[in-house]
């Protein structure tokens, strides 16, 4: 069985980050965003921990790893809650004509699932999560 992240059209940006399979359950939803251009949608989540292969040049303090997904030429497109800061699991489904991903938060928080063409990361950033005043 593939893990969502061999979904990917990029799935060398997270491949290897993890021992094992990557998680599925637990991300912690930070952004979701919506452009008419493409159209397309935009996910930014922090991952359940930490990987345990960092990369090379991240900083070396770093304990949180955000991830931003693109899902472009956008077919389908439904939303339940819209809570942010909850804890969401990710369920990606590929179809003959593109993916589908769900994102399903805790009880009535969020229930979220989008189908589009073309699923990957677009960015990644590793930080420790305290702020510097």
């Amino acid at each position: 069985m593939k893990t969502w992240i061999e979904h990917l059209v990029n799935p060398r940006a997270l491949d290897g980050l993890y021992d094992g399979d990557p998680p599925r359950e637990g991300f912690l939803l930070k952004e979701l965003r919506l452009e008419e251009r493409g159209p397309s949608c935009f996910v930014v989540v922090e991952m359940p921990r930490f990987p345990d292969v960092p990369r090379d040049g991240w900083d070396p303090d770093a304990t949180i790893l955000e991830v931003r997904f693109s899902l472009t030429l956008i077919e389908d497109f439904w939303m339940k809650g819209g809570a942010f800061g909850v804890l969401v699991d990710l369920e990606v489904e590929r179809a003959d004509d593109g993916f589908g991903i769900t994102l399903r938060g805790d009880g009535d928080d969020l229930d979220f699932s989008v189908s589009g063409v073309s699923f990957q990361v677009i960015g990644m950033r590793a930080h420790s999560g305290e702020v510097e005043i």
